[in-house]
């Protein structure tokens, strides 16, 4: 089976891609997501992410990076997009900072689970991928695979935390 790094942000969205990533690749799930704010979150859907992989055995690479230092640095790439609506300019920035931070890391092919969510535009990942040089980017498009039910189902029945916004600090003020 080929192996695939999956960028993942959540447990939900992960719960959402399981199953179909299971299937075609040899998944390794990779965290990194300095935009989640404040870092008891951030925590709190790492502890979740890992239970996940924990459950269905799948291997997973933490980015141990300093916290505070990486969430600056990403404040500092996204900056002035700050009031930009969910789905925007900020959205777009904070996806390509993280698989930024992927294609640096890992030679293997990549691909990420924020196309699992409703509030994420596909197409739009889709685009940042080709931009950062799709060569070592396997695009897939999670929504095509029902991936809703299969993140409600599993967030059930293993009692996964469900967050109520996307991560960054902006959207938490919306919400």
């Amino acid at each position: 089976m080929k192996k695939l790094i999956l960028h993942s942000c959540c447990a939900p969205c992960l719960a959402g891609a399981i199953e179909y990533s299971m299937t075609k690749y040899e998944a390794i799930i990779f965290w990194y997501n300095p935009n989640i704010y404040p870092q008891t979150e951030h925590d709190k859907r790492l502890s979740e992410l890992k239970r996940l992989c924990n459950i269905y055995k799948i291997y997973y690479i933490i980015d141990n990076s300093d916290y505070e230092t990486e969430h600056q640095k990403w404040q500092e790439y996204t900056a002035g997009n700050e009031d930009e609506p969910e789905g925007g300019d900020r959205c777009r920035k904070c996806i390509e900072f993280r698989l930024k931070k992927a294609q640096e890391t890992f030679f293997d092919p990549i691909a990420t689970t924020l196309t699992v969510s409703r509030y994420k535009n596909s197409e739009m990942i889709r685009k940042i991928e080709e931009l950062l040089g799709a060569n070592n980017f396997i695009f897939i498009d999670f929504k095509d695979f029902d991936p809703e039910t299969h993140s409600r189902d599993i967030t059930k029945r293993y009692e996964v935390y469900r967050q109520k916004y996307c991560g960054c600090e902006y959207s938490m003020e919306k919400k």
